[in-house]
């Protein structure tokens, strides 16, 4: 027994030391450099101070002072890390760039007795949880994706690795540039700024675009309303010049209701669309003016829904430019009377229908009339007047606008 109260027990390959405490057995042997000890019983001495002295045929041991558990694994360490595209790399660099992914340790387990026993098992956490056995004292790991590693390796003789040290080396990898956070983020928020600038400006132009093409087509229409009151006032004037001439007295009323008329025709000038009811006063009173000059030889019928009168428009005196253009194309006498019929369809539109007496000689005439109720339709409404010319019949049908 030492002076720690340990009990040794020799034999011809080493020492076997009991531990009275815990009763575990640890063995001295040739990895300590007790190689064939072969120690007799009688040579076998304690001194004073507990230390325990052995002869043996090769020499004399002293045990002494025994106080730790006895090395039995080889004294493990990590002493270089090399990696592709640096240079100089030591213990401390724990930051990689992502081109220098190709990454070398080179660790020894120290045992001088019986170097040729020792085996190591490695591992890459955060690569690979798997322990991998190897004698080589050098493992490299190509092309490691950008990450958080710690590599590991234990050292043992002939494989017995239960209750070895682990030696360990904690490193990361750092992203691209173009994989950072920051650099992705800032390049959502480029390509974010410029989606947005790109629709502004699209909108801007596309707005720019629609105002020119509203001016345009305002500046049109204007220019239709406008040529309105020249082209009824100019038949007009031909009408009261041919009842002057026939009937002096008649003439007076009609200059009178052609003032009311034309009233009426500024109130309406600057509207887009009036009410069929608004409209169909319009009509009356031009139906008046004209019954002035032809009596019953001209004949009005309109065939419209009362509920229709305030829910369906028309570009202001459409329909009193079709009848006038009736009655201005047309010879209207006791041989040839000509009679308009204005009738309401189930497709909501109008048929504005007359019989056909063209007259041999036409008179005088812009030339506006029918031309301009189309285009106004085609502007304020998008939609499309028919114009059908028979043997004996001529129709216009034109759409109505909701109010």
């Amino acid at each position: 027994m030492d002076n720690n109260g340990n009990i040794l027990a020799t034999n011809k390959k080493g020492i076997d030391v009991i531990q009275t405490h815990s009763f575990q057995i640890e063995h001295i042997g040739e990895e300590s450099g007790l190689k064939q000890l072969d120690a007799d019983l009688n040579s076998i001495a304690r001194d004073r101070k507990g230390g325990v002295w052995i002869g043996t045929r090769s020499g004399i041991v002293r045990f002494y002072n025994y106080s730790r558990n006895v090395v039995q694994h080889p004294r493990l360490e990590i002493h270089r890390v090399l990696t592709f595209m640096k240079q100089d790399v030591g213990l401390k660099d724990t930051i990689f760039d992502y081109n220098q992914n190709t990454i070398s340790i080179e660790y020894t387990g120290l045992w001088y007795s019986q170097p040729e026993v020792v085996t190591y098992r490695y591992r890459m956490k955060g690569y690979s949880n798997d322990w991998i056995p190897t004698r080589d004292r050098i493992v490299t790991f190509p092309n490691l994706p950008p990450g958080k590693y710690t590599f590991e390796v234990m050292a043992a003789l002939d494989g017995q690795f239960k209750d070895a040290s682990v030696a360990s080396y904690s490193f990361r990898i750092k992203k691209a540039f173009w994989r950072e956070t920051w650099f992705v983020m800032g390049v959502l928020t480029l390509l974010a700024l410029a989606i947005i600038l790109f629709i502004r400006d699209r909108d801007i132009r596309f707005r720019r675009m629609e105002s020119l093409k509203k001016e345009k087509v305002e500046y049109q229409y204007e220019t239709l309303k406008s040529q309105v009151n020249p082209h009824f006032l100019f038949n007009s004037f031909n009408t009261l010049m041919a009842i002057i001439e026939s009937e002096p007295v008649k003439a007076t009323d009609y200059v009178e209701k052609l003032s009311d008329y034309f009233r009426n025709m500024v109130q309406h000038r600057d509207k887009d669309v009036v009410s069929l009811e608004e409209e169909l006063e319009m009509v009356e009173t031009y139906y008046f003016l004209q019954q002035k000059r032809f009596g019953e030889h001209l004949s009005l019928e309109i065939d419209i829904p009362d509920s229709w009168k305030r829910t369906f428009g028309v570009p202001p005196l459409s329909l009193q430019l079709l009848i006038e253009n009736a009655v201005k194309h047309n010879a209207v006498s006791y041989e040839t009377p000509l009679k308009i019929t204005v009738t309401a369809t189930e497709n909501h539109t109008l048929l504005i229908r007359n019989n056909l007496n063209l007259k041999l000689k036409p008179d005088a005439s812009t030339g506006i009339g029918l031309e301009n109720i189309v285009n106004r339709f085609s502007i304020i409404a998008g939609k499309e007047v028919k114009v059908t010319t028979g043997d004996h019949e001529f129709t216009v049908e034109i759409p109505l606008i909701a109010i």
